[in-house]
């Protein structure tokens, strides 16, 4: 196609008829059909068979072609010798880097071969009733038994268990679904007790362990507390042998202390092991359906799955039960624990009494419907809206009455049912505390005496 245009405009232009490629009767190229020079004669004009003056600019264009070209060496060797110079500036760089990185990392292996592993007796035992968990351990912070990474994982891995769960859930034309979820946990009982998070068995119908060999046993629920994410499950292991995990303790944990997290990512990446370091020994943090909590802080890698599963030190003492993760675009290595005396607290509660003791109740119901429009609606202050007492309370005894609106406990303000909730976790059962409360346009202050929650409250 391109070459049938070309012969198209070449034709208009002429104005004539082509023949051979030339037009107007040029034969081979030449005018008036001679096959010569103008005027013809078979020579350079003026009847000259030579070059004549013609030679002059020959040469100087021969010499300006040799000029150029010299100058092309030129730029070619500064260019070739200014990279040189900078790759034996760099090679030499690298040499002294990678010298300097073997004799400081030389010195720290050497230091980390001497070292001795004297502290792997079993842990000791205390009968809490039918069960025995393993005793938090209250020796230092650190001693001369740290292991390698290796070494603590090959002594712990057993101790960690795989959890998936079963939540039946009823969808539209009375159809029931299945949602399955996963999770991990840490056996703290040869008997086959094992600690994990509430929010990982939240609702389950059906409950699953998976040991490290594969072996899988069905789990009952022995008790929860939503409040501090912790759950404790059981399930009889038959005749398997299993690993109880050594608990350390971690009121004496130090911001950069080495820690190992195993778990099970994803649901399905069971005893993945990661490590990282303490980033933060005390870090309040507000965790979803949960509220405010004082939470260990890691930079190990933590991730959907994690959850229940636990944190070791370099020993291979438990010091926390994983737990959360900040979540975020572009943010990595902020995740979080639950310091395992805490977390044995509670699952020593859980065990023995079915709930956790000591925490206070105050015997009301809270309408969480009310809020900012509706207070602003009736000219009210914000706070907890009391829709109910119930008989025989502290809240009762104290003289608090459908209605009122809760705006103060102790120090703390009281905006909504929430507030309520975590201005409470600062007092135990039996403590006096000072509610400011707003009843008939106008506000008064009560002294309560908080009861004990129970499952039955």
């Amino acid at each position: 196609m391109k070459t049938q245009a070309r012969g198209t405009r070449a034709a208009a232009l002429s104005g004539g008829i082509i023949m051979n490629g030339y037009p107007n009767g040029y034969s081979n190229g030449y005018p008036n059909g001679n096959n010569s020079y103008p005027n013809g004669n078979n020579s350079y004009p003026n009847g000259n068979n030579n070059s004549g003056g013609n030679s002059a600019k020959k040469s100087g264009g021969a010499g300006r072609i040799i000029f150029f070209i010299a100058l092309t060496l030129v730029i070619l060797a500064l260019i070739i010798g200014a990279v040189a110079v900078g790759c034996m500036y760099l090679f030499k760089s690298a040499m002294t880097a990678y010298w300097n990185y073997m004799e400081r990392n030389g010195s720290e292996t050497a230091a980390e071969a001497g070292q001795q592993q004297t502290d792997q007796s079993p842990a000791q035992t205390v009968d809490i009733g039918a069960v025995v968990l393993p005793e938090v351990n209250l020796s230092a912070a650190h001693s001369s038994s740290e292991m390698s990474i290796a070494e603590t994982v090959k002594i712990v891995k057993d101790s960690v268990v795989e959890i998936t769960t079963e939540i039946k859930s009823s969808g539209g034309f009375s159809r029931q679904y299945v949602i399955s979820g996963a999770g991990s946990g840490v056996i703290i009982s040869e008997t086959g007790l094992v600690i994990t998070n509430n929010h990982v068995i939240d609702g389950a119908s059906r409950i699953t362990v998976r040991l490290t060999n594969g072996n899988e046993f069905e789990a009952m629920l022995i008790g929860t507390d939503e409040e501090n994410d912790i759950a404790v499950l059981s399930f009889a292991p038959g005749g398997e042998k299993l690993t109880a995990a050594k608990n350390g303790n971690s009121d004496i944990l130090e911001t950069g202390q080495q820690i190992i997290v195993i778990g099970n990512p994803l649901g399905e990446l069971g005893g993945t092991v990661t490590s990282g370091i303490i980033s933060c020994t005390a870090r309040e943090i507000q965790v979803e359906d949960v509220g405010t909590m004082t939470l260990l802080q890691t930079d190990a890698a933590v991730n959907p799955g994690n959850s229940g599963g636990p944190v070791y030190n370099a020993e291979g003492a438990v010091i926390g039960v994983v737990t959360a993760k900040y979540s975020s675009t572009g943010i990595e290595g902020l995740g979080f624990a639950i310091p395992i005396n805490d977390a044995v607290r509670i699952a020593e509660d859980l065990i023995t009494k079915g709930y956790v003791t000591g925490k206070a109740y105050l015997g009301v119901s809270i309408e969480t419907q009310y809020n900012a429009m509706y207070a602003q609606y009736y000219s009210m202050p914000l706070g907890a809206y009391i829709a109910g007492v119930e008989k025989g309370s502290c809240a009762e005894k104290a003289g608090l009455q459908t209605g009122d609106i809760i705006t103060r406990v102790g120090d703390t303000p009281v905006e909504s049912y929430n507030d309520l909730k975590q201005a409470m976790k600062a007092y135990s059962a039996g403590d006096t505390a000072e509610l400011e409360i707003y009843r008939a346009d106008k506000s008064t202050t009560v002294t309560v005496v908080f009861d004990e929650a129970k499952p039955s409250n």
